[in-house]
């Protein structure tokens, strides 16, 4: 692993161990809810987990296919959409579009940090 691999990893993990301790939480209420014997204010609270939780895959997704044009353009990474084709199991159609939200999403930032909320 280069040096610059080490700090990517790091920083990744970095911004996971504090991000990632409110996703775990949020992951660990909707494992413990009941649906069947669940309250309407429990149900309303697990639905509003899955959107954060939702919001915060997306968004990282969204980084992540970004990251993977930086990578494409200087010839280190495959295509976008070929590498989330292979790496998702999605089809090319999925992939094309994740890496149009990707785009998407980066243009407008204040959106993308909204998802994660």
């Amino acid at each position: 692993m280069s040096s610059r691999e080490r700090t990517c990893v790091c920083y990744s993990v970095d911004h996971w161990y504090h991000h990632g301790k409110a996703l775990a939480s949020t992951a660990q209420r909707l494992d413990a809810i009941d649906v069947d014997a669940a309250p309407i204010g429990g149900l309303l609270a697990a639905l509003d987990d899955l959107r954060i939780l939702r919001g915060s895959a997306s968004a990282l997704e969204a980084r992540i296919a970004r990251r993977l044009a930086e990578l494409s353009d200087v010839g280190e990474a495959r295509p976008v959409s070929d590498t989330l084709t292979r790496s998702k199991r999605s089809s090319r159609r999925e992939a094309e579009k994740a890496e149009r939200r990707a785009d998407a999403l980066g243009s407008a930032p204040d959106v993308e940090r909204h998802l994660t909320r």
